[in-house]
């Protein structure tokens, strides 16, 4: 295998199991800000992150919405605001209906490895939803646990023990934005950011 840093190291074992994914990719925007984490380290910085009075989830596939998803789950009672920001028109559901999970068989994998290269580029943008996306049953679970918190801070409310307020009159502290893609970022003197979108449609940018 090769590091970081370009140097080789030689592994022995007596079984090989090998996961080829993508290299951890970050928005030019807020790579040098302090305190940005990648999906892949989320685990390890949830507690801190979890101290800061605001966070904000970029990007909308399985493991955004899965961190999203964990997050909310302590908004209330850690007292933070929890922002998700996608670039996307909407939040995708990943396809894998039964015919659709055809196309994993061996004999599609031939076929589509038998294509000239300009082709399998166009298959490969045509079978987006087939890889990128949420799987439903996330999407569900976060749909009900917003609707649930709702419920909540609305009782709360009621029962006047919540000031007036929040998102869109829900009280819940959480902000669900599409079509919004991150195109500047500002560090803040407590060691947060102050992040610049851009509508995806209209061009309209805002902080």
């Amino acid at each position: 295998s090769v590091d970081a840093a370009g140097t080789a190291h030689v592994h022995r074992g007596r079984n090989l199991v090998a996961g080829v994914g993508t290299p951890p990719w970050l928005p030019e925007a807020v790579r040098d800000l302090p305190g940005v984490v990648h999906s892949s380290g989320y685990l390890g910085a949830k507690d801190a992150l979890q101290e800061r009075d605001a966070i904000t989830v970029v990007g909308s596939g399985q493991s955004a919405a899965e961190i999203y998803r964990d997050l909310l789950e302590d908004v209330d009672s850690r007292g933070y605001r929890l922002d998700w920001i996608t670039r996307s028109p909407r939040f995708f559901p990943l396809e894998y209906t039964r015919l659709t999970l055809e196309m994993t068989s061996p004999e599609y994998s031939d076929h589509f490895f038998g294509l000239p290269a300009d082709a399998r580029e166009v298959l490969l943008r045509e079978q987006r939803n087939l890889y990128k996306g949420i799987d439903s049953e996330l999407i569900d679970e976060i749909f009900h646990a917003l609707y649930r918190k709702r419920l909540a801070f609305d009782a709360l409310r009621t029962e006047g023990r919540l000031a007036a307020g929040g998102d869109a009159g829900s009280g819940v502290p959480t902000r669900l934005l599409t079509n919004a893609e991150v195109v500047s970022a500002r560090p803040t003197p407590d060691g947060g950011a102050v992040l610049g979108l851009r509508h995806a449609e209209t061009g309209a940018e805002r902080d």
